[in-house]
């Protein structure tokens, strides 16, 4: 009769055990990424420094500002404190320094260069903000699963310590059987206790990329059926060369220091201080008007070494950013490579599961079940069929997440959304 029973507990709760994918609809994927993007005080951070290169521009393009001033002339120690009143001159002048003509230009390019540099290194952290948060939001999806199936086995082997415990009292079991589920129930109230507890974690390292308090609630993860469409290494390839937004941040900065180059060649050549005067001659009545040319003489032979110096540095500077843009191609390319081939790997264990281990993990469980029905197979052996069977479940749960892990690795790799796979719930 106690077989019996167990048979038919095991044979009700299969279907709920099957069917388990996940928790039900719960937080949107989508609107944690709005509101991260939103909310984020790090991208917020690296926004308000975009903005300020961008003011750069009109900084680098602009005239210093004129000198003006009052000069007296044979003026008596007794008219102070009015120098004006018994002065035999009073000069009253403006200057300004005029660069060659160009190099405001180039300076003008550099800051734009700069801005648009800036404005790259943002959009590299905001794909960075978003990978964080989908692995974050992925991992959150295999702890609440895990928690889920933790619980479900709890369930069985409470179930079937109540029955033994039943059985044994009458004489038809043995407390061997009744101390295996019992240390098995330890165990896993030890691990629960351990998965609350990644779970909180993991909740708080969401919070804290969506710019939240970090022990704000959040909606139970949603389930995510795969969808992957078809991928061409070539093309991926050549679609994060042209968007990857750390690359287009380094060809700026290349082109920013063609331009400090440029720059440097200018100051080669002198500088200009226009000066207009006008003199107020107390004495005679007859006042005047004066204007004086200035120039620097960059090429002094004590001077020349500094700006000679200033343009050898700018080409090396040149050379410098050249090179990091190549090694980061490389490094791009490599990052394609090694997401594709992770998340190609991740869509067949997962496909496999799908295919062969959970439907033999399921057979072996009826099969088991049904031995232990006819009395040809012990308890034990039953309750193996059965853990069997929950952990490639799990196992399988986690190939989901490592999967997503990995595309959002690629979409990262890309520098583009066009990869984001179809989500759906229950």
């Amino acid at each position: 009769m106690s077989k019996y029973l167990i048979f038919l507990f095991l044979l009700q709760l299969w279907p709920s055990m099957a069917q388990a994918q996940g928790l039900g609809a719960g937080a949107k994927l989508d609107e944690l990424i709005t509101e991260a993007l939103s909310n984020n005080p790090q991208l917020a951070a690296a926004r308000q420094a975009s903005s300020a290169a961008q003011a750069r521009i009109d900084q680098a393009t602009s005239l210093d500002a004129p000198q003006a001033g009052v000069e007296f002339f044979q003026t008596p120690v007794k008219s102070f404190p009015n120098p004006i009143k018994d002065g035999m001159e009073t000069d009253y002048y403006i200057q300004q320094m005029i660069p060659f003509p160009g190099t405001l230009a180039g300076m003008g390019k550099a800051a734009g260069n700069y801005a648009d540099m800036a404005g790259q290194e943002y959009k590299a952290l905001e794909r960075k903000i978003i990978r964080d948060l989908k692995a974050a939001y992925y991992k959150l999806y295999f702890v609440e699963r895990e928690i889920g199936i933790n619980r479900e086995i709890q369930d069985l082997l409470e179930e079937l310590n109540r029955i033994a415990s039943i059985n044994y009292e009458v004489g038809k079991g043995d407390q061997a059987g009744i101390l295996r589920i019992q240390t098995e129930l330890s165990t896993l109230r030890i691990d629960e206790l351990n998965l609350d507890k990644e779970k909180k974690v993991t909740m708080a390292m969401v919070n804290t990329i969506l710019g939240r308090p970090a022990g704000s609630d959040i909606d139970p993860a949603e389930d995510i059926r795969q969808e992957i469409p078809p991928l061409s290494l070539h093309r991926l390839d050549s679609l994060a060369l042209q968007t990857r937004p750390e690359l287009r941040g380094m060809e700026s900065n290349i082109k920013m220091n063609e331009a400090e180059l440029f720059v440097s060649k200018r100051e080669l050549f002198p500088e200009f201080m226009l000066r207009f005067m006008y003199k107020d001659m107390k004495m005679t009545g007859n006042d005047y008007w004066s204007t004086m040319i200035g120039f620097t003489v960059p090429q002094a032979f004590w001077s020349r070494a500094k700006y000679r110096a200033k343009v050898e540095e700018s080409r090396i500077n040149i050379q410098k950013a050249e090179e990091e843009y190549e090694n980061m191609r490389n490094m791009v390319v490599f990052q394609v490579h090694e997401a594709f081939e992770n998340l190609q790997a991740n869509s067949k264990i997962i496909r496999y599961y799908q295919d062969n281990l959970l439907p033999q993990a399921e057979q072996t469980m009826q099969s088991t079940i049904a031995a232990y029905r006819a009395g040809t197979m012990d308890f034990l052996m039953a309750m193996d069929a059965v853990r069997m069977f929950f952990e490639s479940r799990l196992d399988y749960q986690k190939g989901i997440m490592d999967c997503m892990v990995s595309l959002a690795d690629l979409e990262q790799a890309v520098g583009t959304d066009m990869l984001r796979p179809a989500v759906k719930t229950d």
